[in-house]
C-alpha cells in the first residue's frame, strides 16, 4: 500500500513537470501579444549581430549576412505608419552594448536610407551616453555628410552633457568653428534645466542670431525659478536692444508665477512703455487672477484708462468670473 502510494506521487510530480515544459514550449513558440514586427525584427538583428562579433573591439564592420538582416529590419521598421512603433523598433534595434562602430558606420553612410540614419543617429546617442569620449574620438576621424555630421555632433553633445558639462565643453572648444557653435548651442541648452548660468556663459561665446537669442531668454527664465532677484539684476544689466527686451519679459513672466508683485514691480521699473510692457504686464494679471484674483483686481484698478487697463481687466473677468471687476480707477 504505501509502496503504490509513493508511486502515485511520484508520478504525479512526473506529470506536472512535463505539464509545464509543454507549456513552456508553446509560450515560447507564440508570438507575444504585446510585441510588434518592428520591435520583433529589430531584437533579432540585435541578437544575431551581437552573437557574431559583440566581444571585438576595434574599427569593424557587420558582416554580409548581418547586413541582410539589418536591412530586413529596417525595411520593416519603415513600413509601419504608426509613428510610435516605429520608434519602439528603432529603438529595439539600436539596443545592447556591443561595440557599435562598424554599424554606425554602415546607418550613417550618404547612400543609406532616411530610416537606418535615424538608427544610426540613435546608436549613435547610446554609445555616447555610455563612452562619450570613445563615441567623440570616433566621430572625430568618421567621414559622413555634413547634414548628417551636424546631427551626429548634436547627439554626442547631448549625451555627453547628461555625464558631464564640463568634459563636454572641453571637447565642444577642440571642434572646427560651425561644429564647435553647434555643439554648444546644444550643451548650453540641455544645460539650461539644471545650470542656467552656465548655459547663459555659453551662449555669450555664441555668434549672434535667433537660436542663440532664444537659448539666452530660455535661460533666464529658469534662473530666474531659481534666483530672481539675482536673474532680473543680470537682465536688467545686459545691452540695450531686442534681446534684452525679450529676455527681461521672459524673467518678469517666470517670477509672475511665484511673485507677481514683484514681477509687476519690475515690469514697470525696467520696460519702456510700448508692446513688450504690455505684453508683460497682461501676463502677470493671468497669472495673478489665478492665484489672488482680488489682488490682482486692485492693481489693475490703479491703471490709467486705456487699452491696456480694458484688456487686463477682460483677462481677469474670463479667468475668475466670480470676481466683481469694478471699473472704479
Amino acid at each position: 500500500m504505501q509502496r503504490n502510494g509513493q508511486r502515485i506521487v511520484v508520478r504525479g510530480v512526473i506529470a506536472v513537470a512535463v505539464g509545464g515544459l509543454c507549456f513552456y514550449a508553446g509560450w515560447d513558440k507564440a508570438e507575444p501579444r504585446a510585441e510588434t514586427a518592428p520591435v520583433a525584427a529589430g531584437k533579432q538583428v540585435v541578437a544575431t549581430k551581437y552573437r557574431s562579433y559583440g566581444t571585438r573591439r576595434g574599427l569593424v564592420a557587420p558582416y554580409d549576412s548581418e547586413r541582410s538582416q539589418w536591412g530586413e529590419a529596417l525595411a520593416k521598421i519603415r513600413a509601419e505608419v504608426d509613428p510610435e512603433l516605429r520608434a519602439s523598433g528603432l529603438k529595439a534595434l539600436t539596443a545592447g552594448d556591443a561595440d557599435p562602430r562598424g554599424a554606425i558606420s554602415w546607418m550613417l553612410a550618404e547612400e543609406a536610407d532616411e530610416t537606418a540614419k535615424e538608427a544610426g543617429l540613435g546608436l549613435l546617442r547610446q554609445w555616447a551616453e555610455k563612452d562619450p569620449a570613445t563615441a567623440a574620438a570616433w566621430l572625430k576621424e568618421s567621414t559622413m555628410a555634413k547634414n548628417l555630421r551636424e546631427e551626429a555632433v548634436k547627439q554626442v553633445a547631448l549625451a555627453w552633457t547628461g555625464t558631464s558639462v564640463a568634459e563636454a565643453i572641453r571637447w565642444a572648444e577642440g571642434l572646427p568653428e560651425n561644429e564647435r557653435n553647434r555643439a554648444v548651442l546644444q550643451i548650453a541648452d540641455e544645460s539650461t534645466r539644471t545650470t542656467p548660468v552656465e548655459a547663459l556663459r555659453l551662449a555669450a561665446k555664441l555668434p549672434s542670431g535667433a537660436e542663440r537669442d532664444g537659448l539666452i531668454e530660455h535661460a533666464a527664465a529658469e534662473w530666474t525659478t531659481k534666483a530672481p532677484a539675482e536673474a532680473a539684476a543680470w537682465a536688467k544689466g545686459m545691452v540695450e536692444g531686442e534681446v534684452k527686451d525679450r529676455t527681461m519679459v521672459a524673467v518678469i513672466s517666470a517670477w509672475g508665477d511665484t511673485d507677481p508683485a514683484a514681477a509687476a514691480e519690475m515690469a514697470i521699473s525696467s520696460l519702456p512703455a510700448g508692446r513688450p510692457l504690455d505684453d508683460a504686464l497682461v501676463g502677470i494679471v493671468q497669472r495673478w487672477a489665478q492665484k489672488e484674483p482680488e489682488n490682482a483686481l486692485a492693481w489693475v484698478n490703479r491703471f490709467p484708462e486705456g487699452a491696456l487697463r480694458e484688456v487686463a481687466l477682460e483677462n481677469i473677468s474670463r479667468l475668475r468670473p466670480e470676481t466683481a471687476v469694478s471699473a472704479e480707477p
